[in-house]
């Protein structure tokens, strides 16, 4: 089983500002508008995978077939959120997204008919 984790864009575990150019003199600084979420887990994601590859007759005929499972857990999303709350967006984590299948092949090698020798064209 593997397991590899995602963390969040830089300046989204916080309220923080932007600093703009002076204006008169003054320094200006605005507020982001993504509001952030105090207690932002970091994205998860669990895979597992089995497979396996048969030929018979010296590789005239063959079965390859795999199965795999994969778990994200606390993903991250920016939502929107209403613009009367002075912010655009907001983070969140959510849910549990799974995706498992497999796969299955019939590998095949060998030829059909006459075979002609690779060499040098006339």
């Amino acid at each position: 089983m593997a397991q590899v984790g995602g963390a969040a864009q830089p300046y989204q575990l916080d309220l923080n500002y932007i600093l703009g150019l002076p204006h008169a003199g003054q320094g200006t600084s605005t507020i982001r508008t993504q509001l952030p979420l105090a207690g932002l887990k970091p994205q998860i994601t669990q895979a597992i995978e089995f497979g396996g590859d048969i030929h018979f007759l010296q590789d005239k005929i063959g079965l390859d077939v795999a199965w795999y499972k994969k778990n994200t857990f606390n993903q991250i999303f920016t939502p929107p959120v209403s613009a009367t709350s002075g912010f655009t967006s907001t983070v969140i984590n959510a849910g549990n997204v799974q995706c498992r299948g497999g796969s299955d092949a019939e590998p095949q090698s060998g030829s059909c008919g006459k075979q002609f020798p690779l060499g040098r064209l006339p």
